[in-house]
């Protein structure tokens, strides 16, 4: 994510290891030493080791007990980042920084949640809405609030934030950020109001080309031609400044699908095929919108050659996960077929290990064209079968004992598939639904690390 207008880096291998001198120093003053760059795990692990060398020789400077606890939390003890990022907020109780950073550590730390960082987020947003310091340095804190709640998924809290930093400093990174953030907070007349201006220039931030697909029948004018425009606008800066981030195309793709701008996400999926002709899902859904536009010979074509390499390619997951379905489809565009679906809930899984060896497994089993498990409940734990073939009492019974589980009631959550494009919605549903993980990793941005006074 790129961030605010003379911000500091947060990427720590862009620190300098070099002293910075400057031309109006003072004869008398003290040197600044300048943070270490980092350029593998070994060489972080070694400068972790300085840092705490550093913080152990001046335990009362809190500018080197920020960067050790910053250090920790990136070799992952977040538990004693923790106990240093206090220590860093009781030698300086304002400290913006610390505070965030203890904020994230405790919202990452296996023992704690989230919800127990709300106290010091909002004592790190306190902070920030009172900074009194530089407009660039107000409008950077904000900024690193602003996307710590968006990861946190508090896009109302980010919201707020990005409108002050816009009314301090209208750039172009910010007002980015204000419309991801009233997008991602469901504020679309917000976002609405600065769409003008935002298409007026580049838009480097993924997220927010995503948000502006999934949304785009709400943020365009009623106006078709200036939708068009919008549309053409989002996939014309994702091919400037992703051109080769085929996954990002597929995900517009599905985007403008769901928002039902059926041309836009036509062209996500050709270019996403373009990039990546071997991958499965991509074509799948790239010929099940053919097929939807009445384009049944390009879309057998297609998945015929598909077919044919995928004889030749070296195995993966994700095709391992596509190759039953990529049979069933062909079938289904030669002549009439039906499938059904089978839901089942885990209620004992002996260890979380044996889910990859489980969807193999499922996945080779005769009459199964689609097979997928985890450790959630409910819907992510499908199979899509041929029920001339095969029944869902026989597929789940070859689970074995390591397991056990409930089939959902006949009817209930079971679907009878008979067209193509229905079958490839199915199953790309089921396949990007994120797994139902009782503990969630966040993936903040590092911070950055701070000069130290010797």
């Amino acid at each position: 994510m790129q961030a605010a207008p003379q911000a500091v880096s947060h990427s720590v291998a862009e620190q300098s290891s070099k002293p910075v001198s400057k031309p109006n120093a003072k004869p008398n003053a003290k040197p600044v030493r300048k943070p270490d760059a980092v350029s593998s795990y070994s060489d972080l692990t070694e400068k972790s080791y300085r840092a705490r060398e550093r913080f152990e020789a001046q335990p009362k400077n809190p500018e080197a007990a920020y960067n050790f606890a910053v250090y920790q939390t990136m070799i992952g003890d977040r538990q004693y980042a923790q106990q240093i990022f206090n220590q860093a907020i009781s030698l300086r109780a304002d400290d913006f920084l610390s505070h965030l950073g203890l904020a994230q550590t405790i919202a990452n730390d296996p023992s704690r949640n989230a919800k127990e960082a709300q106290v010091e987020l909002a004592r790190a947003e306190a902070l920030a809405l009172s900074a009194s310091g530089s407009v660039p340095s107000r409008c950077r804190m904000l900024d690193q609030m602003g996307k710590t709640y968006l990861i946190l998924n508090y896009p109302d809290k980010a919201l707020l934030l990005y409108q002050k930093a816009y009314t301090l400093e209208p750039s172009r990174q910010i007002l980015q950020m204000l419309v991801r953030s009233s997008l991602a907070a469901k504020k679309l007349k917000v976002a609405a109001a600065q769409m003008e201006a935002l298409i007026s220039g580049p838009v480097s931030e993924p997220q927010l080309l995503l948000l502006m697909a999934a949304n785009c029948p709400a943020i365009a004018p009623k106006d078709a031609s200036q939708r068009a425009r919008l549309e053409r606008f989002i996939f014309d800066q994702a091919l400037t400044n992703f051109a080769t981030d085929s996954e990002l195309f597929y995900n517009l793709g599905r985007n403008f699908e769901n928002a039902k701008c059926f041309a836009a996400a036509v062209n996500c999926f050709n270019q996403a095929v373009v990039l990546a002709p071997d991958e499965a899902q991509y074509v799948l859904a790239h010929c099940a919108r053919l097929v939807l536009d009445n384009k049944r010979p390009a879309a057998q074509r297609e998945l015929n050659a598909l077919a044919k390499k995928t004889l030749l390619l070296e195995p993966s997951p994700r095709r391992a996960a596509f190759s039953g379905s990529l049979a069933a489809a062909q079938k289904l565009l030669k002549g009439p077929h039906s499938y059904k679906t089978s839901h089942m809930e885990f209620s004992y899984l002996s260890c979380n290990c044996k889910i990859s060896a489980f969807n193999y497994l499922l996945r080779r089993l005769p009459g199964v064209v689609y097979a997928r498990i985890s450790e959630g409940k409910g819907p992510r734990n499908l199979v899509v079968y041929d029920p001339a073939i095969t029944a869902p009492e026989k597929i789940w019974a070859k689970l074995g004992k390591d397991v056990a589980y409930k089939i959902a009631p006949s009817g209930s959550q079971g679907l009878t598939i008979t067209s193509f494009p229905a079958l490839v919605q199915t199953v790309l549903q089921n396949y990007e639904m994120a797994p139902g993980l009782q503990r969630q990793y966040y993936e903040f941005a590092p911070l950055p690390l701070l000069p130290i006074k010797d």
